[in-house]
């Protein structure tokens, strides 16, 4: 059976990555397009390096990069990875209703880490509306 390589890289913004998956053999090339900005998500932040690598089968390799997006979403929220069919550039406030059953069995979580990693200084959190609201103009976001 055919082999992929899911990769996932380190984003120059900081707390930002990119999960993707190529033949095993393209890894140098598929590199060089990320550098080059390929996708959208990795023109808009820059890469700076590869965290990990892993082979899996040709037939898993959709699934797992979904998979692992929604882990490192769980982490670190909704606008710290893109890769597989959650490939759009822009930020999200909240979970698509399009989304993978992977990001869906982890939305607790990665709304949970969405909250932790809003910029304290600019915002607060008011967990009894569950809103944001933005310190400079007392704005509810």
């Amino acid at each position: 059976m055919s082999k992929k390589l899911l990769y996932c890289l380190k984003c120059k913004t900081n707390g930002r990555f990119y999960v993707g998956q190529t033949p095993v053999w393209r890894l140098a090339q598929r590199w060089d397009e990320h550098v080059e900005g390929s996708s959208r998500w990795t023109k808009r932040h820059g890469v700076s390096g590869i965290v990990w690598t892993k082979v899996v089968s040709e037939r898993d390799a959709d699934y797992l990069e979904d998979l692992e997006v929604s882990k490192i979403m769980a982490k670190h929220g909704w606008n710290s990875c893109r890769g597989g069919l959650f490939n759009l550039a822009a930020d999200v406030s909240e979970m698509p209703g399009w989304v993978q059953p992977q990001y869906r069995e982890r939305k607790s979580a990665i709304d949970a880490a969405s909250k932790v990693c809003i910029p304290r200084k600019r915002f607060r959190y008011n967990p009894r509306t569950e809103q944001l609201v933005l310190l400079d103009s007392q704005t509810t976001i």
